[in-house]
């Protein structure tokens, strides 16, 4: 968010979340939050900072705070690549498991190609995040050429729909619901740091910060949601708002193959130590979705309401 959006949001926030001489507090109480902790307006409202005792703050893995272990311990150009979506397929094809094409490497005929092998697919801006800027298309509903498609598409990769497992789809079925696991590379492996279940509620992402989206924290033994669900409006979930399903108690199928084939993939990449990778579980496995090598870590510290910055500092601190 720019200043002017920060403002807003801080001011939109505070008026909900908080009453009285509460609100007038939060203006020097955030300044001094940004200053101490490197706080962030979505870190001081989701995370419901303005709450916690000072210690309790000190623990918490902020916006600002995880930019700077990201600058410090990640490699500059290897995250980049793993960031921009084009470059993610292009490294970790093995791990996609459905066909994709990068529109600015590709000729008309692969596009064509492309094309009349899948009646609708997903296209993606290759350098954004948040679930902006992905699209569903389906060119013979369209009242464009595939010419005038291509070129609206520069810039862009073009994926095949996954088609997920049906629990997870019993979850939400209009949106495809993925886990975030978080891993970070330290003392010579990988070790998995935090996982959520992510779910949708209206549109075609299940994005923690697009509207309606919301997380559930999952134990990393048993890969079972053992938190209530949280949307960023702080809002918590026994039960999915729209299809009633259960989610406190949620088994994630093929669990185990969700951690090998993250730790696998983290693996091929040790100079990027934090990772946030974006897992599908399918009837037959999981399959990749992206990686962000900057992702937020409030969708890992919201459910249970605590700070893990000094854990993760931890992680990092150790020898490679």
């Amino acid at each position: 968010m720019d200043i002017k959006d920060s403002i807003s949001y801080f001011i939109k926030q505070n008026r909900k979340q908080c009453t009285g001489v509460r609100r007038i507090l939060n203006v020097p109480d955030y300044i001094f939050c940004a200053l101490a902790f490197k706080c962030g307006c979505r870190d001081y409202f989701c995370g419901k900072i303005y709450e916690k005792t000072f210690g309790q703050r000190q623990g918490y893995i902020t916006q600002f705070r995880k930019d700077a272990l990201a600058k410090k311990y990640n490699d500059r150009e290897m995250a980049q690549r793993v960031d921009n979506k084009a470059s993610f397929d292009a490294m970790f094809t093995k791990y996609l498991h459905r066909d994709w094409l990068d529109v600015d490497k590709s000729t008309m005929e692969e596009f064509e190609a492309f094309a009349g092998r899948h009646e609708e697919f997903f296209v993606k801006a290759v350098n954004t995040s948040g679930g902006n800027s992905i699209w569903k298309c389906n060119p013979a509903k369209s009242k464009k050429t595939l010419k005038q498609l291509r070129s609206k598409m520069k810039g862009c990769i073009l994926e095949e729909p996954i088609i997920q497992h049906s629990r997870m789809s019993s979850l939400h079925p209009g949106t495809v619901n993925t886990i975030r696991v978080n891993t970070v590379w330290s003392g010579g492996e990988p070790h998995v740091f935090a996982a959520v279940l992510r779910m949708g509620s209206k549109g075609c992402v299940d994005n923690f910060h697009a509207g309606g989206g919301m997380g559930a924290e999952i134990d990393l033994e048993t890969g079972v949601v053992f938190t209530t669900a949280i949307n960023m409006e702080n809002q918590r979930f026994i039960f999915h708002p729209v299809t009633g399903a259960q989610i406190v108690g949620f088994q994630v199928p093929n669990w185990d193959r969700v951690l090998a084939m993250v730790k696998e993939m983290a693996s091929l990449v040790p100079q990027v130590r934090t990772i946030g990778w974006d897992v599908a579980v399918t009837e037959d496995g999981c399959c990749a979705v992206e990686g962000n090598s900057r992702c937020d870590f409030l969708i890992c510290q919201m459910p249970r309401n605590i700070g893990r910055y000094h854990e993760l500092k931890a992680l990092l601190e150790e020898a490679r």
